[in-house]
């Protein structure tokens, strides 16, 4: 009995473009984690293994697999672009699913594909596209919120100063609340290439990617003319996602694909009793 109440909790470490989960499966075992709780105690980095998220693998009546992902501060995010792909090369890992699989998500079913050298995930088409002018300080940001996944609020211009203290100040703003906004900036490098950086809400800081983010400003930079219908996005890690998307005359947008490297970095043990988070 002693034996069995020491049991530990494994995970793999996955990075997509620099974004980083703690992946764990619970595909075979059904437990009913407590998610948030675990989410606190392993995300912190210096203290604990260190990400952005973590991520457990369970199965799903609508699709191969089921992800759940819970940010660093415990809250449940809807979706992530980088932590689907990372779901995905983990799950095709594991032997949980093939090369091609369907994921269900809080935001609904996404269909993805292990590549070569790379993973692809379909992603929702955004849930549309509202522009917002908020003063920070003297300054006066422009910028349109759209949803893809989760909420981004997309700002076509390059910050100056501390993107923490930016960042949250719209995350926060009123125009945002209840729920909040993640944050993002875009400079445009020609009609083929971005770079962003992005705040994001329940990491409360920069983050060296983010997939719906990256998805998020290509598409915002599609429709405004700015750049054409497949788009280059170099994160604040220096890693680059590709996005491609159709646009319709009337500027709706489908058929969105977010494609880029996730892999496995490394394979640990918590420490820390499988028994107290269950």
């Amino acid at each position: 009995m002693a034996k069995k109440m020491d049991r530990r909790i494994t995970f793999a470490k996955y990075s997509g473009a620099g974004n980083d989960f703690i992946m764990i499966s619970n595909y075979t075992e059904g437990y009913k984690y407590k998610y948030a709780r675990l989410a606190r105690f392993a995300c912190p980095r210096g203290s604990s293994a260190g990400a952005d998220g973590i991520i457990f693998i369970e199965r799903s009546r609508l699709a191969d697999i089921r992800m759940r992902i819970f940010n660093a501060d415990g809250s449940e995010a809807e979706m992530c672009g980088n932590g689907a792909r990372c779901s995905a090369q983990f799950a095709y890992e594991k032997r949980i699913a093939g090369k091609k699989m369907s994921i269900e998500t809080k935001a609904g079913i996404h269909n993805a594909s292990i590549l070569p050298d790379a993973v692809s995930v379909e992603m929702i088409p955004p849930k549309s596209f509202k522009k917002y002018t908020i003063r920070y300080k003297k300054e006066k940001y422009n910028g349109i919120l759209t949803d893809t996944g989760v909420p981004h609020f997309v700002i076509p211009k390059w910050p100056h100063g501390n993107i923490r203290e930016i960042g949250r100040f719209f995350r926060e703003h009123r125009t945002f609340k209840p729920a909040g906004t993640n944050v993002d900036f875009i400079r445009i490098e020609n009609k083929g290439r971005i770079r962003i950086r992005t705040y994001e809400r329940g990491v409360e800081d920069e983050t060296l990617a983010c997939g719906t983010g990256a998805t998020a400003c290509a598409l915002t930079a599609m429709r405004e003319g700015l750049t054409g219908r497949s788009v280059s996005v170099e994160t604040a890690g220096g890693a680059v996602l590709k996005i491609k998307a159709t646009m319709d005359r009337k500027g709706e947008i489908t058929g969105v694909i977010l494609t880029g490297e996730a892999r496995l970095v490394y394979k640990g043990v918590l420490n820390a009793r499988l028994e107290d988070y269950i």
